[in-house]
């Protein structure tokens, strides 16, 4: 029965986007766990610093080649080569998968050998503020984790194979996996020494691809060593992938810059930054990256057979239910930054001046999480288009903006500043793309998302003024310096604002609570 239910989800966005956004939740839950281990051991430390700056370099090659560049690259065209329907070239498609592979590996092996060998020297330019055993820590952390971008090289090429068949309950559970390892290291670094945090990326990279490769295997798949460069659909791959990789090494750059920026300000900002980041990214990455995802093969198929009336559909319908949940879930971070930080981390090592400056961090990411939100389907309906260089050249523009913010923004507001700046490019970056997409396909349903986004942010707005001041209402009757106390606050308010926003929804006859509401009855 579970078996008939997922690939029933399977067969539309919405239930695509559903078991990815399921997942998610778990893996969000499992980096909360982590977090809260890293904060409870170690605090906004030099050792927190050492941890989060060493992901940098791993973090640059994963990124940028398999997440950014392979991903939107492969998978528009592996769908155009299935969209076909000629059985003889099953064997042919696989040629492709095994020659991305091969030609993956082989330049991935040469790359992390070359950052193993001069990761003193690239640590020390990403992380001037370090002192010498920080900067020491870093460099051998940096080490192990190299070593799980091999294993993420195979998953990724697996992720894209799943996701063009549409089979996405492995895939999402593969990077719950991947945290599961993390923390594992994380657990017994108390006992075996500080390294096990690096073995730890390893063993996750590791479930990573392992989880994926039955269901790989089930769709005909088997390896072979092959390379064939001159192959039409790995050239097109190859091609597509340029303008994505300049684009994601760009925003990897901009992340190098934020971990200099912060490694130089108050011990422990590099720590608070990740760590807001890392919260208010969590609606961003439950909702709107699992529909993003959903959504590439559905526009790639529908550009495939050039029916822009089937796209502009999807893509509004898409859009409105991202926004439905990201533009409450921001209000209400907001509105209870305080209690999530410290309900979250607040404990061992972790004292109040951590708290303030990772408090004050959330609060400026937050204000552009609903533009966040809409960037990656914004960017996929280019993708799906075989257009990989219009994002990127966005992105790019946005990372400039970013840079300079951050390096302006910081000397007044400290890490929070480079919060700001990311904001302000991210807004930068949605409003470009949304004008630069409609130029090319024209109408988008405009009317209709202008309409129910400002029901959307209406209902959103009231229930936050209502949950707002239920939380000073429920101060008065509990000890909010208790864990109990900061807990029950935190859970009266979102109740309320829960209430409140699915209140006004029914009242106001928002489309999107009654399309959810279908598909969760299904």
């Amino acid at each position: 029965m579970v078996k008939r239910v997922t690939q029933k989800l399977q067969s539309t966005i919405a239930g695509g986007a559903l078991i990815i956004a399921f997942f998610t939740l778990i893996g969000k839950l499992l980096a909360l766990v982590r977090n809260q281990l890293l904060a409870y051991e170690y605090g906004a430390s030099n050792v927190t610093d050492a941890y989060y700056a060493a992901f940098r370099l791993p973090d640059l090659v994963s990124n940028t080649l398999f997440v950014g560049a392979l991903s939107v690259a492969f998978i528009p065209v592996f769908v155009e080569f299935l969209s076909q329907g000629d059985e003889t070239l099953e064997h042919k498609h696989w040629d492709v998968a095994n020659s991305m592979l091969n030609i993956l590996l082989i330049g991935i092996s040469v790359l992390i050998i070359a950052l193993m060998i001069f990761a003193p020297s690239v640590m020390r330019v990403m992380t001037p503020g370090f002192d010498a055993p920080t900067l020491a820590l870093s460099v051998s952390l940096t080490r192990f984790m190299l070593i799980g971008v091999f294993f993420l090289a195979i998953s990724s090429i697996f992720s894209g194979i799943l996701q063009s068949y549409r089979r996405f309950q492995m895939f999402a559970l593969a990077p719950v996996l991947y945290n599961v390892g993390i923390i594992i290291g994380i657990v017994f670094a108390p006992r075996f020494g500080l390294l096990s945090l690096g073995c730890g990326v390893i063993l996750g990279a590791l479930l990573h691809v392992l989880v994926q490769t039955v269901d790989v295997a089930q769709l005909g798949y088997r390896y072979r060593f092959t390379v064939q460069w001159t192959n039409t659909h790995v050239k097109k791959i190859i091609a597509l992938m340029i303008p994505r990789t300049i684009g994601m090494i760009g925003v990897q750059l901009n992340e190098i810059v934020n971990t200099i920026i912060a490694s130089t300000l108050l011990s422990g900002s590099v720590a608070a930054y990740y760590w807001a980041f890392d919260f208010q990214s969590a609606p961003y990455g439950i909702i709107a990256i699992p529909y993003a995802i959903a959504a590439l093969p559905v526009f790639a198929a529908s550009f495939a057979k050039h029916d822009i009336k089937e796209f502009v559909e999807h893509f509004s319908a898409i859009l409105r239910r991202i926004l439905f949940v990201i533009i409450p879930a921001s209000i209400l971070i907001l509105i209870l930054r305080a209690q999530i930080v410290r309900l979250i981390l607040g404990y061992g090592k972790f004292d109040w001046e951590d708290t303030v400056m990772t408090i004050q961090t959330l609060s400026f990411f937050v204000v552009s999480l609903f533009a966040q939100g809409i960037v990656p389907l914004l960017a996929r309906s280019f993708y799906a288009n075989h257009n990989t260089k219009t994002p990127v050249i966005v992105s790019l523009l946005s990372i400039v903006i970013n840079i300079i913010g951050s390096l302006l923004l910081s000397t007044h507001f400290g890490v929070a500043g480079l919060a700001l700046a990311f904001s302000i490019a991210s807004i930068f970056n949605a409003s470009v793309l949304w004008i630069l997409l409609r130029i090319q396909i024209g109408e988008l349903d405009d009317e209709r998302i202008l309409k129910n986004v400002s029901k959307i942010s209406i209902g959103a707005m009231i229930a936050g003024w209502l949950a707002y001041g239920m939380l000073y209402a429920v101060a008065h009757y509990v000890d909010t310096r208790t864990v109990s106390g900061l807990l029950i606050q935190a859970f009266v308010s979102a109740c309320v604002f829960c209430c409140a926003y699915i209140g006004y929804s029914v009242v106001a006859k928002v489309e999107e609570f009654s399309t959810l509401k279908k598909l969760f009855h299904k």
